[in-house]
């Protein structure tokens, strides 16, 4: 079944020109809640748009975000030799309104055709670039469907992540007095002091071949003259492995527990990780409806990016997350061919399609 390719375009181009970064997708999602609304389309508590669309068979759920990276207040969506650009110096929205864009296109083409389909559950979500919360917080006694997909791996078409860590935040705090720099006494307890012994200390980089951990920013501080009371460490870990992990986040609680009074650590688990085999049932038909569809090569990825997949994953819906095609997403020169937006909407709507 062959895409209407302007109607597709048109659809990236409604979207793109919506500027929704994290925590503020309202009007996205107004504007999809609007465009399914025949399918009683609904927001949900967090700002999520959950459709749901009746048919026959299993049901599926196809899933992307709403939310962007700035900057990306400036649009000017054009087409040129065969991809997706933006004209203005800003980030375009690719990572996912491409997505969007063709589950819109899957929706509106099965329904002008009367194509049997089976029943497909769509779930558009809020701030995944920042914490996932919209996956975390989704009302899942609304979903039905224990197999689906996302598209929003920027990796070329045919890659299907089949790998992916647990991931959690790192936060590290580092207390003493303050008062003015005049009044330094040689070996004062202080705040820098307490920092800088943890950070010599403290696990980073790659741990082992399956933990990473990078720490990323220290903030603390009002001006120079000034002994700062107060300097947090922030930073981050993600592994294939939860007994590496576990062990890791053990490391780091003690080295911040040899200083109790002066040192804190607070750990958030995020997600959990996940590993698939190549055998897998789901994945071999996903792979099938790429090979189908013109896609030659299927690439099986182990990735140390998360996304919500991996949050749908722990509610127990088999989710897979695709490559788009996508390139330099996050930047200015964030750009997608209008063939791989073909590809993968002819892809989408044979696993709509069969079982």
């Amino acid at each position: 079944m062959q895409p209407n390719t302007q109607r597709l375009i048109g659809y990236l181009k409604s979207l793109v020109t919506i500027h929704s970064p994290s925590t503020s997708e309202s009007e996205c999602a107004f504007f999809l809640q609007q465009h399914f609304s025949k399918y009683n389309a609904e927001i949900d508590a967090t700002g999520n748009v959950i459709v749901k669309i009746p048919g026959t068979g299993t049901p599926i759920l196809l899933a992307a975000h709403m939310d962007v990276v700035d900057p990306s207040n400036e649009i000017e969506m054009i087409v040129e030799n065969g991809y997706v650009k933006n004209k203005k110096s800003c980030v375009l929205g690719i990572d996912d309104k491409s997505a969007i864009a063709c589950f819109m296109e899957t929706i509106e083409l099965l329904s002008e055709t009367q194509t049997t389909h089976r029943p497909i559950e769509i779930v558009f979500t809020v701030e995944e670039e920042t914490t996932s919360r919209g996956a975390i917080e989704l009302q899942y006694e609304k979903i039905s469907a224990t197999q689906g997909i996302i598209v929003d791996s920027a990796m070329p078409i045919g890659g299907i992540i089949t790998q992916s860590p647990f991931y959690g935040t790192l936060d590290i705090t580092c207390s003493g007095p303050t008062h003015h720099t005049k009044s330094i006494t040689k070996d004062e307890q202080t705040a820098w002091k307490f920092m800088s012994e943890i950070l010599a200390i403290l696990p980073q980089g790659a741990i082992d071949e399956k933990t990473n951990i990078n720490w990323s920013t220290i903030s603390g501080g009002t001006g120079r003259n000034t002994v700062t009371k107060e300097f947090t460490i922030r930073g981050e870990i993600r592994s294939f492995d939860k007994t590496s992990y576990n062990e890791t986040i053990e490391k780091i609680k003690q080295i911040t527990n040899k200083n109790p009074e002066h040192a804190s650590f607070v750990h958030t688990y995020i997600n959990a990780g996940y590993g698939v085999d190549q055998n897998d049932s789901w994945l071999t038909k996903i792979a099938s409806a790429l090979k189908n569809n013109g896609v030659p090569t299927i690439t099986y990825i182990k990735d140390y990016g998360v996304s919500d997949v991996n949050i749908l994953r722990a509610h127990n819906i088999h989710m897979f997350n695709l490559s788009s095609g996508a390139q330099y997403t996050h930047t200015k020169d964030e750009t997608i061919a209008v063939a791989d937006l073909e590809t993968m909407t002819k892809a989408i709507i044979e696993l709509c399609t069969k079982e």
